[in-house]
């Protein structure tokens, strides 16, 4: 009897490639499991992004409204203190002569009252 026509030798070689093929599978099942969490994790991360994203995108769209709101400020604004400062510079001749008028009518208030009371007191 040769070694081929033994069924013993050939049980064992089919066994032998049974043990291979059950050992493949167990590392394609390990394989695969760890790819499903990859797959749930990767799920969880994308719908993070949505959230991140929507949110981002409603940020842009307050930050745009702000912004046409403060470069409508910055236009109405110039504008108007440019004719208030035209108006004080047109203003401010009329206003230093009256001024000077209130001053010297002080003075001229003060010196009168100097000299009522002098004369009441009978130094002049």
């Amino acid at each position: 009897m040769s070694g081929k026509d033994d069924p013993g030798v050939g049980l064992g070689v089919v066994q032998e490639a049974l043990d291979g093929v059950r050992e493949d599978v167990r590392e394609i099942r390990a394989a695969m499991s760890k790819m499903a969490d990859a797959v749930v994790r990767l799920a969880v991360l994308e719908e993070r992004h949505a959230v991140v994203s929507s949110a981002q995108d409603r940020a842009f769209g307050a930050i745009s409204k702000l912004s046409d709101r403060v470069r409508d400020l910055e236009q109405a604004i110039p504008e108007k203190l440019e004719a208030r400062i035209r108006d004080l510079e047109q203003a401010q001749p009329v206003q230093r002569l009256t001024s000077g008028w209130i001053v010297a009518a002080c003075g001229f208030c003060g010196g009168l009252f100097v000299m009522v009371v002098l004369k009441k007191i009978g130094v002049m």
